[in-house]
């Protein structure tokens, strides 16, 4: 899966954003997911788009990000687009955010 687009919400505007590449081992056979049609696959996945440590500032509280899938050949390539949100900042017991 690739990040195409990082948007932020508000402005509409692009975002510079983390690029990791990773190089797994090829996958066996035992590791592929089939998907039938009309069967659904879903799974928690993250995306690390910011760090606050190494640009000294806090993320967008809200992106429209673009992904591509690459599914396996012949399958083409699937593109979609999703928002993430920030959920609000709660106030501690003692007057503090978190």
């Amino acid at each position: 899966m690739d990040i195409v687009a990082v948007l932020d919400c508000a402005t509409t505007q692009p975002l510079e954003f983390l690029v990791a590449d990773r190089f797994p081992p090829p996958p066996r056979e035992e590791d592929l997911l089939k998907l039938e049609p009309g069967y659904w696959f879903g799974a928690e996945v993250d995306f690390p788009l910011f760090d606050e440590l190494l640009n000294g500032k806090r993320g967008p509280d809200c992106v429209d990000i673009t992904l591509t899938f690459h599914p396996e050949p012949p399958t083409p390539a699937v593109t979609t687009r999703v928002r993430a949100v920030r959920p609000p900042e709660v106030p501690d017991a003692d007057g503090g955010l978190h």
